[in-house]
């Protein structure tokens, strides 16, 4: 595939020679059942709002936290746009079922620092035997702020497209710039690391693809075919959609989709910067209320407590959404800021995992809207032997962060230490295993 970079053609294996000429080759419930399934195999979890009939999810105590059976259901064939949560095929989830359900998001957004913390107490409390990870957060956090200093303004940039006098070509040989730059300085960091550290080790490898990645974003976005008139349509269409029925928005959407493709690689990168491996993402498919929900977020990251061993537990669901633009203005609540349906999407995914959730009754996912992310927690109150049924007894909180814009410097450095925390946690068991071998 050739891309088009300041009135030149490059092609995909380009990028490498740009960067360095001496690269080397690294998601009110009334008398129903919830039923998850996943796969051709299926597990039941029986979350009745009768008093008759009545079950609890696993807990940590007594199952490890809500070990699956069965995680076969592998979607990762799939094009990522087909991966949506649906009812039953009627529609969308709204954020009126979840509030049906006693689930609502906060009415403000947690600060990085708040929300890391109540993460880290979570998963500690359940896996006392994971470190705390402080030094290597820091030293990690550190050297990729320190490095990674290219800053881009896209949204500006995609607001005068169209502009014949917007100079596109020569923001994006200015921008490429400063990515090699980065390259350059992260190589030479690289030299005097010691290898023998896993984290260490793969650093510059996991900077490397992240870069790579960048690049072929920012070409993509800068030069699509129609100088981005796909993008417009798309977002009328979506306006259209209740007057005008649903071919329109199936064109625009089918416009879309390479555009789509490029962001969710994107997203797969960012995870990679942070030592996160993806797992397979499974179908969980349950009863809500009225409406049958499939629920399979766009990305999953799982944790195994032993090395050697299946990661059945889930870390981190992402979930990839299209909405109106956000903004970082702490003071806005995110319910006034995303459509109706982004929220019950996101929050029916957080909900969805939390019998195999390394922080249940809790959940972690993060919502990804262009290059932005948002990091969002789903908090249910539990006292011991308490049935987790529907409605929720005690009201279930969503909190949430301001958005972070990973192509800014500065957002990018504000997630840094919960993301490499995250991934340490999750590597723990394989780099346990290296230290003792």
């Amino acid at each position: 595939m050739s891309k088009r970079l300041g009135g030149e053609v490059f092609t995909d294996s380009d990028f490498l020679s740009i960067l360095s000429p001496t690269l080397e080759i690294r998601h009110g419930c009334s008398d129903s059942m919830i039923a998850f399934s996943y796969g051709e195999e299926s597990e039941t979890s029986d979350l009745q709002c009768s008093a008759k009939r009545k079950s609890i999810m696993r807990s940590s105590s007594e199952e490890q936290i809500g070990l699956s059976n069965s995680e076969e259901d592998d979607e990762t064939g799939k094009n990522f746009t087909e991966r949506r949560l649906t009812d039953g095929g009627t529609g969308t989830f709204q954020y009126r079922d979840l509030k049906n359900a006693n689930i609502f998001y906060s009415e403000k957004p947690d600060s990085i620092e708040e929300f890391m913390q109540d993460i880290k107490v979570d998963i500690l409390k359940n896996f006392p035997e994971i470190p705390d990870f402080e030094s290597s957060v820091r030293k990690l956090s550190s050297r990729t702020r320190d490095n990674l200093l290219f800053s881009f303004n896209l949204d500006n940039i995609l607001k005068h497209l169209d502009d014949p006098y917007a100079h596109k070509n020569y923001v994006e040989v200015e921008w490429m710039k400063q990515i090699r730059s980065d390259f350059v300085r992260a190589e030479q960091v690289d030299k005097a690391l010691n290898l023998t550290d896993m984290f260490d080790r793969h650093w510059f490898s996991a900077v490397k693809n992240f870069l790579i990645s960048t690049m072929s974003l920012i070409t993509t976005i800068l030069n699509s075919p129609d100088d981005g008139q796909s993008l417009h349509k798309y977002k009328k269409a979506r306006k259209k959609r209740k007057t005008k029925g649903s071919k329109l928005v199936e064109s625009a959407e089918r416009e879309q989709r390479p555009l789509q493709s490029v962001y969710h690689h994107y997203y797969t990168r960012i995870g990679e910067l942070f030592f996160l491996k993806q797992r397979a993402v499974v179908n969980r498919t349950f009863i809500f209320g009225d409406k049958t929900v499939s629920s399979v977020p766009d990305l999953a990251y799982g944790f195994a407590s032993r090395p050697v061993a299946v990661q059945k537990n889930v870390l981190l669901s992402v979930v990839e959404v299209e909405g109106k633009p956000v903004n970082n203005d702490m003071s806005e609540c995110l319910e006034d800021q995303l459509e109706s349906d982004v929220l019950g999407r996101m929050g029916s995914e957080l909900f969805a995992v939390v019998p195999h959730s390394v922080m249940f009754p809790n959940s972690l996912g993060i919502i990804c809207m262009g290059t932005k992310i948002i990091f969002v927690y789903l908090k249910i109150k539990r006292e011991p032997g308490e049935l987790l049924i529907l409605p929720l007894k005690s009201k279930g909180i969503i909190q949430y962060t301001r958005p972070f814009d990973i192509l800014k410097a500065q957002d990018r450095g504000d997630v840094c230490e919960i993301l490499y925390w995250l991934g340490c946690v999750q590597n723990h068991c394989d780099r346990e295993l290296l230290l003792t071998t």
